[in-house]
């Protein structure tokens, strides 16, 4: 017999009795090698079998004869296909690290992954092409039956496409998102999907005026007054001095007059700093990037 199927050695000729004995220790040999929970090795040699009882699977040798690879929990039948060279095996959902998959637990495992993200959640992606199910965020009406969990999950908040058939996804283009107010009152007046134009706070400007220093001129064409004196030969609408004893004087009155004085303008130059002239917006420095919804 082979070295590698046994370590008892059959001497022949020999006794029946003693022969007997051989045997048996060679099959008890063989059975520790094709199942226990030792590992026995590279002793079966490459494609053996070995029922490994202390993991409960049933393990085959690599081609290299190098590693046990696990097949199947033990008690479990391993089928092949008739005629399939895959040779798919049929088996249990997997309870360790080291056991096969079964073809439902990766579904379900799919499954999980694709639910993590939420239909209607929106990413931000450096990427020009959408990822699988996602779309771009560009405001375009698509189908409300291709797209019925994400129109059951946004309905017509960002506009109702063609009215019946369709709905708008969210225009995200050249706009940065913000999070709904919801009564915070930081943005009040909002509702969720509502577009907000660009503005700016209401504040003051200082301004500082500088005047270098000016002057105005005066104009005056000329002008009289008129001065009535007592006339001691008599007359009319003459005017009677009034006699002052303290400077020993007559004094007459002087009447009004109408003169052409005037201030002239002037133009100064005076400068005003402060003002500002931007762009066509108030922004944040920025990235230019894409944002996609789920469906």
């Amino acid at each position: 017999m082979k070295e590698h199927m046994s370590q008892a050695s059959i001497v022949l000729p020999q006794t029946d009795i003693a022969l007997k004995k051989d045997v048996d220790a060679a099959l008890a040999a063989i059975s520790t090698l094709s199942a226990g929970a030792t590992d026995p090795g590279a002793g079966p040699g490459a494609y053996a079998f070995w029922a490994d009882t202390g993991n409960a699977l049933l393990k085959q040798r690599s081609a290299d004869n190098t590693a046990w690879v696990a097949l199947c929990p033990l008690g479990q039948a391993l089928a092949v296909a008739s005629g399939n060279a895959s040779q798919q095996f049929s088996v249990a959902d997997a309870t360790e690290n080291n056991q096969a998959v079964s073809l439902e637990q990766l579904k379900a495992a799919i499954a999980a992954i694709t639910g993590a993200v939420p239909v209607g959640s929106i990413i931000s992606s450096a990427c020009a092409a959408a990822p699988d199910g996602y779309l771009l965020c560009d405001g375009s009406a698509v189908s409300r039956t291709a797209y019925a969990t994400l129109f059951a999950a946004i309905g017509s908040i960002y506009g109702s496409g063609d009215g019946s058939t369709s709905f708008n996804l969210p225009d995200a283009r050249g706009v940065a998102l913000r999070g709904l107010d919801g009564g915070r009152g930081l943005d009040s007046g909002r509702t969720l999907g509502s577009y907000q134009a660009d503005a700016i706070a209401s504040h003051t400007v200082p301004v500082s005026i500088s005047d270098p220093g000016h002057s105005h001129g005066i104009s005056d064409p000329g002008h009289s007054h008129t001065e009535s004196i007592y006339n001691a030969g008599g007359g009319t609408n003459q005017a009677t001095p009034t006699y002052n004893s303290s400077s020993n004087q007559y004094l007459a009155s002087t009447g009004s007059s109408k003169s052409g004085i005037s201030v002239n303008s002037h133009t100064a130059d005076i400068t005003a700093s402060g003002v500002y002239s931007g762009a066509g917006e108030t922004r944040m420095k920025n990235l230019a990037i894409n944002f996609f919804i789920k469906y």
